[in-house]
């Protein structure tokens, strides 16, 4: 048997067996001011969960069982004060989900048992799709029965009823535009009927916009269409979207994730409306929360599609969640990032979290606009100066921008995700504090009269490589690597001469290496300034 001592704010546990207890345990009560919010999981899917107890709350305290994940289930029991032993409890979909409201202290608590149970157990609702007129639903069912469904706005006391449903999936039409919907759904198990699972859809959503798109979660949602997780309902909260929902939401729109493993796995995304005028150079806008909880990583990922899908679609910037992670910020808080639109053949934008524990993603005042040509990327980057750990980079500037920010990481790395120079206002411009014959990318972009252009394309170096060059180089360093000019995969198709003075004077230089080169060819190494010395 497991125990459980459920901790504040919000949590879950997957088990079959289990003894759950306040943070007091068996035979002492919870400090005030202990809120908590716990889902508990079968360990089999298609089990129902049992749960009975105790409950010993002070007067105005409460303990409320729903079915499901979160608190928009159905409501199984409610406990205020000291109410002593209850008769067990089933789930209607396997999940329950146990609120704990600890406003005053108490010295002996709740002691809960549950247990996995067998029952006809209601389906989930596995995914959904949502248009400005309808709500496309599929469905997970433990059995092969029929099923009903209802479903209602929420402002409306009457419900609608299709009955005798044999597939895993429906369509339902004709549904007012931006208007939040109540659905139920049961099966029969044999000749029993399962309960209703009762959720929530907050809004149908317009099936294909022009920009400008702009999302500041002020007054009503501007449509997010889709989440590939089993839940997805839009709650109040802080004026953004969270990835996942917290405890106590206050205000405004927030994305509520309830995922099936909650607790470990915090990952979901969602897409905007089919978007027609979408085009390359298009900018995608929004404010992301960079924390400094270095323990729960994670990251918030941009995609663009030509379909409503992630299969296919295409990573364009990726943002790591912590604040000191590459592209690295000073302090917590929300910051500004940018992405473009690559190409002219995608439809749908797309905002996908990677978390690890219960980490949650914040995004706010997301916009898409047309791109903008006030404001154009620099091109035509070249390298020169190379020492062991600096360069000299410089570039083109197609506008008429004096100030730029410059971007180096891994070449092949997404724009925006490598470190950051700013406040560049020399061309070309000394870049310091490289790491010593790393392949790094470097990129540009432009800043003028507040804008920001796109990130150039990535120009490859690696600091302390040095390559042959026709006629005679000089170069002062004490690390470097020298390759022919076909570098270190490829032959050389050129001779020359490379002269190295040591930084310090006093300093004496080793050589070390290989070489492989045809009959024809010659590799001398002098010591001085020139062929003449020391062979």
């Amino acid at each position: 048997m497991d125990t459980l001592f459920v901790p504040p704010g919000i949590s879950s546990f997957t088990t079959c067996n289990a003894k759950i207890y306040d943070l007091g345990g068996p035979s002492a009560g919870y400090p005030s001011g202990t809120h908590s919010t716990v889902t508990i999981y079968p360990t089999d899917t298609c089990s129902l969960l049992q749960i009975s107890g105790s409950s010993h709350l002070v007067t105005s305290d409460k303990l409320i069982l729903y079915d499901g994940v979160g608190t928009e289930g159905t409501l199984l029991a409610t406990f205020t004060g000291y109410h002593g032993n209850f008769l067990p409890i089933r789930s209607i979909s396997g999940p329950i989900t146990i609120k704990h409201i600890g406003s005053h202290a108490t010295t002996l608590g709740y002691n809960l048992t549950v247990v996995c149970v067998s029952g006809c157990k209601a389906p989930k609702i596995s995914s959904f799709l949502t248009e400005e007129d309808a709500i496309h639903l599929n469905w997970s069912n433990c059995f092969s029965g029929i099923c009903d469904l209802q479903y209602r706005n929420v402002a409306d006391t009457a419900w609608n009823l299709i009955s005798n449903i044999s597939d895993t999936n429906l369509t339902l039409n004709n549904l007012l535009y931006q208007t939040k919907y109540e659905i139920k759904i049961r099966t029969l198990c044999d000749t029993t009927y399962s309960g209703w699972n009762r959720f929530y859809i907050y809004t149908t959503c317009p099936y294909e916009v022009t920009l400008p798109f702009y999302e500041e979660f002020s007054d009503t949602l501007n449509c997010f269409t889709f989440s590939e997780q089993n839940r997805l309902s839009f709650a109040v909260n802080n004026y953004n979207l969270e990835f996942p929902y917290i405890a106590n939401p206050t205000q405004n729109f927030v994305l509520q994730y309830n995922g099936a493993n909650y607790g470990s796995n915090s990952s979901g995304y969602v897409i905007t409306p089919r978007i027609s005028d979408l085009e390359t150079g298009d900018e995608i806008r929004y404010l992301y929360f960079r924390s400094n909880q270095t323990s729960q990583p994670g990251s918030i990922q941009i995609y663009v599609n030509s379909s409503p899908s992630l299969t296919g679609a295409v990573l364009i910037q990726e943002i790591p969640r912590v604040y000191n992670i590459a592209p690295a910020v000073s302090t917590q808080g929300f910051y500004e990032y940018r992405a473009f639109v690559p190409a002219d053949t995608f439809s749908y934008v797309i905002f996908k979290t990677v978390s690890v524990d219960t980490a949650k993603h914040i995004l706010d005042k997301i916009s898409i606009v047309k791109g903008s040509i006030t404001c154009p990327s620099p091109n035509t980057l070249t390298i020169s100066n190379i020492n062991s750990n600096s360069l000299t980079l410089g570039w083109i500037e197609t506008g008429t921008a004096t100030n730029w920010q410059i971007e180096y990481g891994p070449f092949g790395s997404l724009p925006g995700s490598g470190t950051i120079v700013s406040n560049v206002s020399n061309n070309p411009y000394l870049v310091t504090g490289l790491p010593f014959g790393q392949i790094l990318g470097f990129r540009v972009r432009s800043i003028q009269q507040g804008d920001t252009s796109a990130w150039s394309s990535q120009k490859i170096c690696a600091p302390g490589w040095v390559f042959t060059k026709s006629g005679t180089q000089t170069i002062t360093s004490c690390q470097l690597r020298y390759f022919d000019n076909g570098g270190p995969t490829s032959n050389h198709t050129l001779g020359g001469t490379l002269v190295v003075n040591p930084t310090s004077p006093n300093s004496k230089l080793t050589l070390t290496g290989s070489y492989n080169i045809g009959y024809l060819s010659s590799l001398g190494i002098y010591s001085g300034t020139s062929a003449t010395g020391t062979n």
